[in-house]
């Protein structure tokens, strides 16, 4: 009987340790170098389970408050999107701030609680996903400390692979996988899994640039695969440290 307790707390000793592990693992990629703020532009691509595509074009201005980060993004093309603005400002406490000015009907909407598996401009992306997260809002899981992956994109790289599980429980996910490279620590790709355990959505991030020790993601892709859609974002002229207004992260800026 000795032999057994002995042997479960072995067990039990080395799974706290492969859950430290992968605290500390997870935290190299949050403590990772960032900017004050960063402005881009980018295109967006919705692809429907028939591959009909949608484009639209929309620049993005976010900010770094050390613990939050705000962030306003203005559509530019097509017309029937031009001018429709959100904004995310990020609480420590609770649910970010979020709010969406459609200009057909020259409102602004603020975001509940209710509507946070909302689809952001019809994309892949929900307004939840657009909040922003820090290490503290997981637990942590390793699962594989040396992983590669059959990507082409990510052939050369080794990867810890990590769960994650939120510690919201208005979270629409019950966990998320992260591929983390262990060179850089950047997370190259995220599997969510809905409530019921089945994989919901799959990002990949296609492509990287290195500006001022800071990684930015130039071509992000995320697969819907339960409804077989996919939505790319591809990002340019990125500008870093310019000193945006704080006039831009407003209510009244969203309204203007």
């Amino acid at each position: 009987m000795k032999k057994y307790v002995l042997i479960a707390t072995l067990g039990l000793m080395a799974s706290v340790m492969y859950a430290n592990d992968a605290a500390t693992a997870a935290k190299k990629f949050f403590d990772l170098k960032g900017s004050n703020d960063v402005y881009s532009k980018a295109t967006m691509t919705i692809i429907d389970s028939n591959k009909n595509q949608k484009v639209r074009e929309f620049e993005l201005f976010e900010r770094n408050n050390g613990d939050t980060s705000d962030t306003f993004v203005r559509f530019l093309a097509p017309a029937d999107v031009k001018d429709t603005k959100f904004l995310t400002i990020g609480s420590k406490t609770g649910s970010d701030d979020q709010r969406i000015y459609l200009p057909a009907l020259k409102k602004t909407r603020k975001i509940s609680s209710s509507d946070k598996t909302g689809k952001f401009v019809g994309s892949d992306l929900f307004y939840y996903d657009m909040e922003s997260k820090e290490f503290e809002d997981f637990t942590y899981k390793m699962l594989n400390d040396n992983a590669e992956l059959k990507e082409s994109q990510f052939k050369t790289m080794s990867f810890y692979v990590i769960e994650q599980v939120s510690k919201d429980a208005e979270s629409p996910y019950s966990k998320s996988i992260t591929y983390q490279n262990k060179a850089d620590n950047f997370i190259y790709k995220t599997e969510a899994f809905d409530k019921n355990g089945t994989l919901w959505k799959t990002m990949y991030m296609l492509s990287t640039k290195v500006i001022d020790g800071v990684i930015i993601p130039t071509d992000t892709l995320v697969v819907n695969n339960i409804e077989g859609t996919k939505t790319r974002i591809q990002v340019g002229d990125v500008k870093l440290n310019t000193g945006l207004n704080s006039a831009i992260f407003t209510i009244q800026n969203l309204e203007k």
